[in-house]
């Protein structure tokens, strides 16, 4: 009975160890750990892009913009319509909707510092070449729910 359950036991091993996995009864499904991984990544730059946004850091925030986005609309254009938005405001994340696998919307609230002024609002975020990218806004007017 050992000769056969030690050469299995070797093979599930060797299995494992080529794969650089734990094994298979010790871990989440794969789909979960992708969703969970790219939620919690999409979370932090979420909150990351409106704290550097608040404190008028736009390098830093155009470059989380849409790489297409940041090809029709330089940096100067970019740093001119966001220069007049106001800093003193924190944001909520309330919620992150996965709407495919490699896009989401962030239902956020924005609350000013003297707490008279609230509203909720939505980022979608597409998942591109591992990083999350913020659809830049390109016009001061809402637009319409799609």
């Amino acid at each position: 009975m050992i000769r056969y359950i030690f050469p299995l036991f070797l093979i599930l091993f060797a299995g494992c160890v080529s794969n650089q996995q734990t094994f298979a009864f010790a871990k989440k499904s794969p789909d979960i750990n992708i969703t969970d991984s790219k939620t919690e990544k999409l979370s932090r730059a979420h909150l990351y892009y409106w704290d550097r946004f608040s404190k008028k850091k736009f390098k830093e925030t155009y470059a989380m913009e849409l790489p297409y986005q940041r090809f029709l609309k330089n940096y100067e254009w970019y740093k001119k319509f966001n220069y007049t938005n106001d800093q003193n405001y924190t944001i909520e994340q309330l919620n992150i909707r996965m709407l495919d696998k490699n896009s989401a919307i962030v239902k956020s609230k924005y609350i000013s510092k003297d707490r008279q002024a609230t509203f909720l609002f939505d980022d979608r975020w597409y998942f591109v070449n591992g990083n999350w990218y913020h659809l830049m806004k390109t016009s001061k007017i809402p637009l319409p729910e799609e």
